[in-house]
């Protein structure tokens, strides 16, 4: 059984499952709604009921006034939709909606993909997960190792489980550090979020996203915030590497291509990093599709602006252009 609920003042409605809260089917369904703890101890996802009947699924800890409750203020991580639903949230429009944060976390599984790949899968504790947008990244520092700003590489619906993306780069201090000494159970610190790499949610254009490496990893959360807000504009992924091999999670965009009517990937080797911009030009001049889109591009950390140049002298409008430059990818 359903129930939908609605979100004053933005209009948004999603899906509750019988029993699951509303907080929880509010991330998955792709809502940028505010919370912190989601066990009912921080107060962040706190709601107004404006309309229909709820009821508490878990004991919480944070206290609200009489006055509140009479108001009908309610914690959404605690509480589920025994009907259809109006509540008031506010949600979070911008990256600078969202307050820095400090987290903890623990290395819970560090998953190779050949010898030049890692998947590191993090936990934090349920009392401090990390609240971000699709497309943000956090300065990261494993144990007493070097700190790297990395990009996320998962769903905003799932702060409890961040994970990163890491290459083996020869002589690159965290990267020896994550395919060297690196076992689970170590202690990741992470600060953040930063960076204003995120989705235009305002729009309904198609979308764009341009990857270089391990500069898939903002892109993958993107997606899989795109996919949870059921886009219904075609989707695009181009995705250069360097490894003969290809990159390291084709699997995952075939599977897209064909669970999705409208999701297309294309991907390339290159020689060298100097080649991607070459190469992503003759990509999209040999399989061309409308410019009338919003761009994703994450290319080498040095060839940020020429990657907008020539985005722009093949037609695609600067303004729709989102490009991040991560320091190591």
């Amino acid at each position: 059984m359903f129930h939908t609920v609605v979100l004053q003042p933005s209009g948004r409605r999603f899906e509750v499952r019988q029993g699951e809260s509303i907080l929880e089917a509010g991330l998955r369904a792709g809502a940028n709604l505010r919370y912190r703890c989601s066990n009912g101890t921080c107060g962040e996802c706190r709601a107004r009921l404006l309309g229909g009947e709820v009821e508490e699924i878990q004991f919480h800890d944070f206290c609200f006034s009489a006055a509140e409750r009479a108001q009908g203020c309610l914690l959404m991580c605690s509480t589920t939709a025994l009907g259809d639903v109006q509540l008031e949230a506010p949600e979070l429009g911008a990256a600078a909606d969202i307050p820095e944060q400090q987290v903890t976390a623990k290395l819970s599984r560090l998953e190779l993909i050949g010898a030049d790949y890692a998947i590191a899968h993090l936990r934090t504790p349920r009392s401090k997960t990390l609240q971000f947008l699709a497309g943000q990244e956090v300065l990261v520092r494993f144990e007493d190792g070097p700190t790297r700003r990395l990009a996320l590489a998962n769903c905003p619906c799932d702060g409890l489980r961040p994970q990163f993306h890491v290459r083996r780069i020869d002589g690159d201090p965290f990267s020896d550090q994550v395919f060297g000494a690196l076992r689970s159970g170590a202690t990741c610190e992470m600060r953040g979020p930063l960076g204003e790499f995120v989705l235009r949610e305002e729009t309904d254009r198609a979308l764009l996203f341009i990857a270089y490496e391990t500069g898939f990893a903002p892109v993958y959360s993107l997606l899989e915030h795109v996919i949870a807000l059921d886009w219904r504009a075609p989707l695009r992924v181009i995705w250069l590497v360097e490894q003969a091999h290809g990159p390291y999670l084709q699997n995952y965009c075939r599977a897209l291509q064909d669970a999705l009517d409208d999701f297309t990937f294309d991907s390339a080797i290159l020689g060298e990093a100097g080649q991607f911009v070459p190469q992503l030009q003759a990509q999209l001049q040999r399989e061309p599709r409308s410019t009338d889109c919003d761009v994703y591009a994450v290319p080498p950390p040095d060839q940020a602006a020429a990657t907008s140049r020539a985005l722009q002298e093949l037609g695609y409008r600067a303004e729709r252009v989102r490009i991040a430059t991560l320091p190591a990818i």
